[in-house]
């Protein structure tokens, strides 16, 4: 816990890779002077927000969409209209609310629909119902899985036509940190990755291995490159090959090996490549723990050689 700022949301909750987007943190003991920071980031995911003199509880969702926000007057009554793809941002501020976006659909496209909470620190529970013009629900979707806390599904438009995607809490509560982010977009194959930690350390007589799990998923049966970025002169890591079918197809070990003398300690990203004409990347993020909503950064820590760092306190 802390007794200084911190930031529980950012306003809005996404903004678009490679643009100039002002955002504004929100949360606890933080000034009503605050200023909106202005960033253009260059990768999509789930990042640490802009840095400030608050501690930020949130992660921000950069998304290769472009960004809606939700207007006072959306909710399940008065659906607000969006063209695809998108992603589009909301919050449920009050208990027993929920809110409404509504979307053209094409038949036999499949969409595939994601809404992020816990990537964000949200209070939410979400719950997705996707509506005809008659009303019928065709789809009611709860958490991906017991130990998840996204919903990533896909919607199969029966005729073309307007559809209705709605957003509410499963226990229908509601306040200011029960945000969300809502993605729309044609669906195709696509994969996740995940680490069972958030910290690793490489010395200099013993190689780490790093264990990543591969969810391919969408029918997904292409190879998946998987590497390191960001690691330190000295440090090399073996890239591994997921292969589509096989063990591979679901996990893979990465090997790093260092020669440095010096210690170091700082960020790394494990990417994951298709190698395709459309492709995709996407980098691995920590197997979320009870309780957790930040996602960590991953952090590597190389130990320095005993002889070199004795001399170099000598």
């Amino acid at each position: 816990m802390t007794t200084g700022p911190a930031i529980t949301r950012w306003q809005p909750a996404a903004v678009t890779v490679g643009t100039e987007s002002p955002v504004l943190g929100e949360g606890c003991n933080i000034s009503d002077t605050l200023s909106p920071i202005k960033l253009s980031p260059p990768d999509a995911g789930f990042r640490s927000g802009p840095q400030t003199n608050a501690l930020a509880l949130a992660d921000l969702h950069v998304t290769p969409y472009p960004v809606s926000s939700a207007v006072a007057e959306n909710r399940r009554e008065s659906p607000q209209k969006v063209s695809l793809p998108a992603c589009v941002t909301g919050a449920l501020a009050a208990a027993r609310t929920e809110q409404a976006w509504l979307i053209t659909g094409v038949k036999g496209k499949k969409l595939r629909v994601s809404v992020a909470t816990n990537a964000i620190a949200s209070q939410l529970d979400a719950v997705l119902r996707v509506f005809d013009v008659n009303e019928k629900k065709l789809l009611d979707v709860d958490d991906a899985a017991k130990d998840e806390f996204e919903i990533v599904t896909e919607f199969n438009p029966p005729a073309d036509g307007e559809y209705t995607i709605v957003i509410g809490d499963r226990f229908w509560h509601g306040g200011v940190d029960y945000v969300y982010t809502l993605s729309i977009a044609e669906s195709g194959p696509d994969f996740a990755l995940t680490v069972p930690g958030d910290a690793f350390v490489v010395r200099p007589d013993k190689a780490l291995e790093i264990s990543v799990s591969i969810d391919r998923r969408f029918g997904l049966s292409t190879p998946i490159g998987v590497s390191v970025e960001g690691l330190p002169e000295g440090v090399t890591a073996e890239a591994a090959t997921s292969e589509p079918k096989g063990d591979s197809s679901k996990s893979v070990k990465l090997k790093l090996t260092s020669t440095r003398d010096a210690e170091w300690i700082g960020p790394i990203r494990i990417v994951g490549r298709t190698g395709e004409g459309d492709e995709l990347r996407r980098w691995a993020r920590v197997t979320p723990a009870e309780g957790q909503q930040v996602t960590p950064p991953l952090l590597l820590k190389v130990l320095g050689k005993p002889d070199a760092e004795a001399k170099k306190a000598e």
